[in-house]
């Protein structure tokens, strides 16, 4: 463990802003990953919410301290991370702000260049983490200013062992990507008629066009177009990724809005007053305004 920590003191830093953060681009190294879901990882580190502090903790029972948390989650899945917040961000992939997905580590500090504090993404913006000085397991916004100005990178700790994949498998990938990559724009104002390709605001059918794009899929401007591309999808019977359409109060009974299934009976999708957001999709509004789904994933 010492020799691995002088180690660690080498850092091959390179400063990039990007999206209002400050990236740092850590030395990768293989952590010993097993076959587990984003999910999993996600799930269990928020039944850990709550759980005291203890400095040193690595177990339920006691508590935890900051890298303690990670070791736990992680270990108890079976990988092998690390024990100190220096060491667990030499392991894993560098992921990019933004792309971050269910279970990234993601690292803070307090002078712009070595990591202090970590925590685990769950998804909207938010991570689960461990105060340093006291308290208890809590969840965290990425959109506090105070985070903000303090991130410093992530790793992605989860990998395939499998050097093949069937189609299948191969478009649940997207899926996965193309609804992690629209979690991290949750709470963006909508604007009708947003201009394509940019980040600023969306409207309905400009976000659907910009995630699967991002994604290596092209989908046409509107929400009425895109309903023409792909393959029909048999009302309940959606897969992750797929598009679902929707009329509004002003349109007559037609297509007029598209969001994206999400799974577990959620879409993703922008409108008013809320921008980017999770509905569910037995919400009563909604499904008295379902018209069609397509997948558009191959």
């Amino acid at each position: 463990m010492r020799t691995m920590a002088k180690k660690l003191m080498v850092w091959s830093i390179s400063l990039v802003v990007a999206l209002g953060f400050t990236l740092i681009s850590f030395p990768s190294q293989k952590a010993e990953a097993a076959e587990v879901s984003t999910t999993t990882i996600r799930n269990e580190t928020l039944a850990l919410v709550g759980k005291p502090y203890k400095d040193g903790g690595y177990l339920p029972s006691t508590g935890f301290d900051n890298p303690g948390l990670i070791y736990y989650v992680y270990k108890s899945n079976g990988i092998n991370a690390p024990k100190t917040i220096k060491e667990q961000a030499i392991v894993g992939s560098r992921v990019a702000a933004y792309d971050w997905k269910y279970g990234d580590v993601l690292f803070f500090s307090y002078d712009g260049s070595n990591p202090h504090f970590a925590g685990i993404y769950v998804g909207s913006g938010k991570f689960v983490s461990v105060p340093q000085n006291g308290g208890e397991v809590k969840v965290y916004s990425l959109s506090s200013d105070y985070f903000k100005t303090k991130y410093l990178g992530a790793k992605r700790y989860l990998g395939s062992s499998s050097s093949t994949s069937s189609s299948s498998t191969t478009s649940s990938s997207i899926a996965d990507k193309i609804v992690s990559l629209g979690d991290n724009y949750l709470g963006t104002p909508y604007v009708y008629g947003a201009k394509s390709y940019q980040t600023n605001t969306f409207d309905c059918s400009s976000y659907t066009q910009y995630v699967y794009y991002k994604n290596g899929v092209k989908l046409p401007r509107t929400s009425i177009d895109q309903s023409k591309v792909g393959t029909y999808v048999p009302y309940g019977q959606w897969q992750k990724g797929d598009l679902l359409f929707y009329s509004t109060s002003y349109s007559n009974g037609k297509i007029a809005h598209v969001a994206i299934y999400a799974g577990d009976g959620k879409i993703l999708h922008t409108y008013g007053s809320p921008g980017v957001t999770f509905t569910s999709v037995s919400n009563s509004w909604w499904k008295a305004h379902y018209k069609t789904a397509r997948r558009v994933i191959n």
